[in-house]
């Protein structure tokens, strides 16, 4: 109970703030494969013993496209969403565009308890 109480009072935090200023950090294991692209490795459930009891592997694997794994190597705890916005804006797609389209991301991520947001 104490975490869902902890987890509203950070997003209302973070809707008082300026999404581009805020600070992602990875909260899951990850690989990366031949061609560059992320896959994330996600625990299933909360206690490991479940998995054996239900006969399910312990995590599940989610895996990124292009642009969500550019992203996802480039959270590092440090940088915030306009910087990480800045390095994947290219020639082809403005700094808008890629702006909305990693804090539309990185919200998701966020609600699914793969990101920690500062």
């Amino acid at each position: 109970m104490i975490s869902f109480f902890s987890k509203f009072k950070q997003n209302n935090k973070l809707r008082k703030q300026n999404a581009l200023d805020l600070i992602p950090k990875v909260l899951v294991k990850h690989s990366i494969d031949a061609g560059g692209k992320v896959t994330l490795h996600v625990l299933r459930f909360k206690y490991r013993s479940l998995s054996k009891l239900f006969n399910k592997s312990e995590y599940f694997n989610v895996k990124f496209d292009e642009m969500g794994s550019q992203t996802w190597l480039l959270i590092d705890g440090k940088r915030n969403i306009e910087q990480i916005s800045t390095a994947l804006a290219g020639n082809d797609q403005p700094f808008d565009e890629t702006a909305r389209r990693v804090t539309t991301f990185l919200t998701d991520l966020y609600r699914k308890d793969l990101v920690l947001i500062d």
